[in-house]
């Protein structure tokens, strides 16, 4: 029961701390730039991710999937493209 219960608090402690320094790095990064084109780029989590499903599982990329990422691509663009 002990062990369990001490492997908890690591892996909390760990969270933590991994959460602090995302917390900190987040900050740092909004301090520099500005947070409505620093948002945009979140999109790319989509765009790796299917990316990565694809070459590490195999994933089938269809025509849907293709024209979706390109789609996300160009708004990336055309949202941080300078005026």
């Amino acid at each position: 029961m002990f062990i369990g219960l001490n492997l908890i608090f690591i892996g909390f402690n760990r969270q933590l701390n991994v959460s602090g320094f995302l917390l900190f790095s987040i900050d740092s990064v909004l301090r520099q730039y500005n947070a409505s084109k620093l948002f945009t780029f979140s999109f790319l989590l989509s765009i790796s991710g299917i990316l990565f499903s694809s070459l590490l599982l195999g994933d089938e990329l269809t025509r849907n999937v293709l024209i979706g990422t390109g789609l996300v691509a160009a708004g990336i663009y055309l949202a941080n493209k300078q005026k």
